[in-house]
Parts: structure tokens; C-alpha cells; sequence
């Protein structure tokens, strides 16, 4: 017969008692995140408080849709870096053109023609 050990809500626990249940803190630990030692770290920047991925150190991208055909793509991404770009078509072709950055939030891309797609930047 399976054994189950109910508790209501309305009961409060005493800090001596020891109790082996799911969920419960003895507290006698210290639960606190602020004085661990060992903190969990991505990229060497320890996880305290809210952190950006550029905080850590994590490679942003941003995908620009060029909804309108048009021969030059003035792409603003604001990822305040120089990234690559692969442009794809409507149709999913992978397409070439000339790539320049007037700044490190901006990208514009000019091709023989025009048309509309994707632009993926890393």
C-alpha cells in the first residue's frame, strides 16, 4: 500500500523538526545566492544581477527583412559592431553584392538588381 503524507496549508512547520520533503529548506542552510563562492560564470562574467548578452559576451545577430524589392538595403541593427552578412532572396537563394558600413550599427548592401529577401547578420 502506497503511503502518502499530506500536510495542509494551514500548518506551520517548526525549525526543529527534521523533515525529509520535497521542497522544504532547512534553515539551518544559507540559501543565499549573494554569498556562494563558487557563483555560476558564462564567459568568465559571473551571474549577478540582470546582465545583456553583450554583458557576457554572447554573439548578437539580427535578421533585416527587405519586404519592398530595392537594388541597396540600408540595414540599421544597432548590434554596435561590424557583422557578417549572408542576403538571401524571396526565393531562398544565397545572394552577393557589395557590403559597406558606414558605422558599426549600420549596413548597406548594393546589388545589380532589385529584388526583396533576408538579411542575416552575425
Amino acid at each position: 500500500m502506497d503511503e502518502t503524507l499530506v500536510i495542509p496549508l494551514e500548518v506551520e512547520i517548526d525549525e526543529e523538526v527534521d523533515l525529509d520533503i520535497e521542497g522544504y529548506v532547512d534553515p539551518q542552510l544559507n540559501r543565499n545566492y549573494e554569498i556562494l563562492e563558487n557563483k555560476p560564470s558564462i564567459n568568465g562574467v559571473t551571474l549577478i544581477d540582470n546582465k545583456t548578452s553583450k554583458d557576457l559576451g554572447i554573439d548578437q545577430t539580427y535578421i533585416f527583412y527587405q519586404e519592398s524589392a530595392s537594388s541597396i538595403w540600408t540595414i540599421p541593427h544597432n548590434l554596435d559592431k561590424f557583422p557578417s552578412v549572408t542576403i538571401v532572396d524571396s526565393g531562398g537563394t544565397v545572394c552577393e553584392g557589395l557590403i559597406t558600413y558606414p558605422d558599426r550599427n549600420t549596413v548597406i548592401c548594393e546589388f545589380n538588381g532589385a529584388f526583396s529577401g533576408r538579411a542575416y547578420l552575425n
